[in-house]
């Protein structure tokens, strides 16, 4: 079983990112692991210069199986 990977602060309440999905593992013991999903998150945003603007949000993703340093997220 893959390690699932989730949004920390989802602002849908619905989703738990649980899909079964296919796993490549390579001949060299790496494994590429694509789930699909669309998050759902908030972000403050500044209008000042609309439509002109650029707005940058942080998602924070991790996992419930394992922390940080067991996990390399690229």
């Amino acid at each position: 079983m893959m390690t699932r990977f989730v949004l920390v602060c989802s602002a849908d309440e619905g989703f738990d990112g649980t899909y079964q999905t296919n796993v490549v593992v390579r001949n060299n013991g790496s494994c590429l692991y694509v789930p699909p999903g669309i998050f759902k998150s908030t972000c403050k945003i500044d209008i000042t210069w609309f439509p002109f603007d650029d707005q940058h949000c942080d998602m924070k993703f991790g996992s419930w199986t394992y922390d940080g340093n067991q996990v390399a997220k690229t």
